[in-house]
């Protein structure tokens, strides 16, 4: 089987870069924007998603509503943090 070589994604994205270094004076803002889009739902959505949807994690009615709320919980500290981050870009 022959590998097939992959152009590396970044590169495209060096003008977007140069852009937002132009643009924006603090880089903490921009920093804020990426963890609230990034890392809350990392950390706060997918877990508890893919236990709700794995066919092989049975639990009871208690546990599948609370990593439910766990999720919409996470999607509203997503939607907060996005929103703050962008008010103080």
């Amino acid at each position: 089987m022959v590998a097939h070589s992959v152009p590396c994604p970044t590169i495209g994205f060096s003008p977007v870069r140069a852009v937002v270094s132009i643009l924006v004076e603090d880089t903490g803002s921009v920093l804020s924007l990426v963890g609230a889009l990034c890392a809350t739902p990392l950390m706060t959505v997918f877990p508890p998603l893919m236990l709700v949807r794995c066919s092989e994690f049975e639990a009871g009615q208690l546990t599948r509503a609370l990593h439910i709320a766990t999720c919409v919980a996470g999607a509203a500290l997503t939607l907060g943090g996005t929103v703050l981050a962008l008010l103080n870009v």
